[in-house]
């Protein structure tokens, strides 16, 4: 759906002011349709339109608490009955903009290390509307790639593919696990330049998830690099284990953007996902 079609939905139950500038942004799983103060998200698909009310309780909670950064708090509850394209979630807008990727600004390892402190703090109220820890996470994973993934792979990537399974599945089971943002890098991190720099907001929580912190400081890595997760594991008290479990987990990455898009139909994020495996591009 376009724009003006969003908009459209919105004016049934949100009646927008007819001179509020707009605009959309696509993700993998919602399309989110942005105002000065309100982010309006839009499952794509069926699975992520299912999880939208336990995602908006646990958001409410979250917004709720003091974590030292913004989170989108609901405004209203989701219509759980309405289809694809007419279900939304209406929360606030948070404010702060992204850093660029890469950057080493003082003060982005300390804040991020706060927000994994924060997840890992929240986990007992909101672990329960999260569900429990998943014990067979990676088996899981890595049998849907094998099963999906792999008959689009060359020979050399399938064993490369192998090789990263076998890293995330030889992880060991958290011993305390923690809430995890499950993205916690890119457009997602929102900041306030200051001075001094500080992480103003968190957004996109689709991913959300009871396990390993290794999950979020690879996260970080994708975004900042090694060094800006690696003080982001020390600001928030965690061994050195976790940023190697972390690295086994970065490895991974393309397969796990890949695997949701072929699921769901998303053949340019699948192709961009298996690109390094040099998968035949389907669908064209």
């Amino acid at each position: 759906m376009d724009l003006a079609g969003y908009v459209a939905v919105i004016n049934e139950r949100h009646e927008l002011p007819g001179d509020a500038a707009v605009e959309l942004r696509r993700g993998q799983f919602h399309d989110v349709v942005l105002t000065a103060t309100t982010a309006y998200r839009f499952p794509r698909h069926e699975a992520a339109r299912a999880l939208l009310p336990g995602r908006a309780a646990v958001l409410a909670i979250l917004a709720a608490r003091d974590l030292g950064f913004a989170v989108p708090a609901p405004l209203a509850p989701p219509d759980a009955d309405e289809p694809v394209g007419r279900c939304f979630l209406a929360t606030t807008r948070v404010p702060g903009e992204p850093l660029p990727a890469g950057s080493t600004h003082d003060g982005v390892g300390a804040g991020l290390g706060q927000a994994l402190a924060a997840l890992a703090e929240a986990t007992e109220c909101v672990g329960n509307l999260v569900g429990a820890p998943e014990p067979h996470r990676w088996a899981d994973f890595a049998a849907g790639v094998e099963r999906e993934l792999f008959p689009l792979m060359s020979a050399p990537g399938r064993r490369r593919a192998r090789k990263e399974l076998d890293g995330v599945l030889a992880l060991p089971a958290p011993v305390t696990p923690v809430l995890v943002h499950g993205d916690l890098g890119g457009g997602n991190l929102l900041w306030d330049a200051g001075p001094p720099l500080r992480l103003a907001g968190v957004v996109d929580w689709d991913g959300l998830f009871v396990g390993s912190p290794a999950n979020d400081v690879a996260s970080v890595a994708a975004t900042y690099g090694w060094e800006i997760a690696a003080q982001a594991a020390r600001s928030a008290a965690y061994a050195g284990e976790i940023l190697s479990q972390a690295r086994q987990i970065r490895a991974t990455f393309a397969l796990q953007q890949a695997l949701p898009a072929l699921r769901s139909g998303d053949i340019a994020r699948l192709d961009d996902g298996l690109q390094a495996y040099r998968a035949r591009r389907i669908g064209r």
